[in-house]
């Protein structure tokens, strides 16, 4: 923790920033697991997904902490989130993504897309296959996060994308709200 830590963006490096201000940075969307950390002694940047130091059992610590500088550093959820499983068809207006459901919330979705390189801002269309007792429904979405799963160097991985809801109907909102006061809690 006590190191001098230094993200990269693309081809620009900023830093240095002390490891809370880094978690701070991922809590916020200012930086993802998909870009770059290093500090000195690491032997060349590493994605932050490939990181201990950012692993998901590792912030689950960090986020049970009573240190109030750490603790503050995590947001709390709008929205209860529970699991959901089911087909979900993505477009952007150019390209079509075929993708699954994890998690859903009256504010939006977790899904996993293979072979998709959106972006965190981008606006995509949603169209949720009946699954999991959820009727069909069509949502305007934004990535709000993106989460690379397993492999991170391979282009084909399976990635997973936390999305916000722009546009949704009535209806669905109305059934989404019922099923996740129903629903298991998603992890």
């Amino acid at each position: 923790m006590g190191h001098e830590w230094f993200v990269l963006k693309g081809e620009n490096r900023f830093g240095p920033y002390s490891y809370i201000d880094v978690i701070k940075m991922l809590q916020q969307g200012v930086v993802f697991e998909f870009d770059f950390a290093w500090y000195q002694g690491l032997d060349g940047w590493k994605r932050m997904a490939e990181m201990s130091a950012f692993s998901k059992e590792n912030m689950k610590i960090l986020k049970e902490t009573v240190m109030p500088e750490v603790s503050e550093a995590f947001f709390r959820r709008r929205y209860k989130r529970v699991e959901y499983g089911g087909t979900v068809l993505v477009h952007d207006n150019k390209s079509v993504w075929r993708g699954k459901g994890i998690e859903i919330s009256e504010g939006g979705a977790g899904i996993i897309m293979e072979n998709s390189m959106c972006v965190p801002g981008q606006q995509l269309y949603l169209h949720f296959k009946p699954g999991d007792g959820v009727p069909p429904f069509n949502a305007i979405c934004e990535i709000v996060s993106k989460g690379f799963s397993d492999d991170v160097k391979d282009p084909k991985a399976a990635i997973k994308y936390g999305v916000k809801f722009k546009t949704v109907s009535p209806e669905a909102h109305k059934f989404i709200t019922d099923y996740t006061k129903r629903g298991k809690l998603a992890a």
